[in-house]
């Protein structure tokens, strides 16, 4: 749920624990659901976020994107989801920026980018 301070809306963050330890991070963000979950490479010592999206493109079509994990490891754990969080954002933003100048971009289930653009009717 978004929370309203100083005449913006701030979106809600939630945690999900298991035995103690965090699963997975939740944000809802300009009405997209960002889900970002970090491992750690037992290799390198070092945390990549995995993070996928959720929204609803009309009130028919439900999307579910996966973004491309990174080929470079961080530090931390708390660096990598913040890093994937603001990538998410980034991408939410691109998304909707799109869709407003009636541009569709349509992804497949491997969330690999098909070429196909086609134009919104209004």
């Amino acid at each position: 749920m978004e929370k309203k301070r100083g005449g913006l809306y701030v979106a809600a963050r939630a945690r999900t624990y298991a035995g103690g330890e965090l699963i997975v991070m939740v944000e809802r963000y300009r009405n997209h659901l960002i889900f970002v979950k970090a491992d750690q490479d037992p290799r390198t010592a070092l945390w990549k976020a995995g993070t996928h999206i959720q929204f609803n493109e009309d009130p028919r079509t439900f999307r579910d994107v996966w973004l491309p994990r990174p080929n470079v490891g961080l530090r931390t754990k708390k660096s990598a989801e913040k890093q994937m969080m603001k990538e998410a954002r980034k991408w939410v933003d691109d998304w909707l920026r799109k869709v407003d100048l009636g541009v569709l971009v349509v992804f497949v289930q491997t969330s690999v980018l098909v070429p196909f653009i086609c134009t919104m009717f209004t």
